[in-house]
């Protein structure tokens, strides 16, 4: 037994709150979860949040800053590219992309996505066709 308000159990390890409301486990070891994060699913690391990210149980560095995104395991800007369901794929920065299962498409062409039974999405009506309408 123990006193859950001073300490916690990690990993069946009992171990002090040393940093309060932040204290976290990581393992059998507690870290201050306000700056670190605990990475991975067996070989548990420790990472500090505002210079690494955990990208599917790997420690990556923030190469692009605040812009860095996790894809899988590999880490991306997300301003230069997308991540649908694992596949990075390049963003064309005048378009408006979105996922399609693991394919990417723009709002603006009419596209059918095979990934996507029934799905087919259309562009935006021209608005000199919808003034011809009224």
């Amino acid at each position: 037994m123990y006193n859950y308000r001073s300490h916690r159990c990690c990993d069946q390890t009992v171990v002090e709150r040393i940093y309060g409301t932040y204290s976290y486990c990581c393992g059998d070891s507690v870290i201050n979860g306000k700056y670190y994060s605990c990475c991975g699913y067996t070989d548990k690391q420790v990472y500090r949040r505002s210079t690494h990210l955990c990208c599917g149980g790997v420690v990556r560095e923030r190469v692009y800053g605040s812009s860095s995104r996790c894809c899988g395991t590999a880490l991306y800007d997300y301003r230069e590219a997308t991540c649908c369901h694992g596949v990075l794929h390049c963003k064309d920065s005048r378009e408006t992309t979105y996922c399609c299962g693991s394919n990417i498409y723009y709002y603006s062409k009419p596209i059918c996505c095979r990934d996507c039974p029934g799905l087919v999405l259309q562009p935006p009506p021209d608005k000199t066709d919808a003034d011809e309408d009224n």
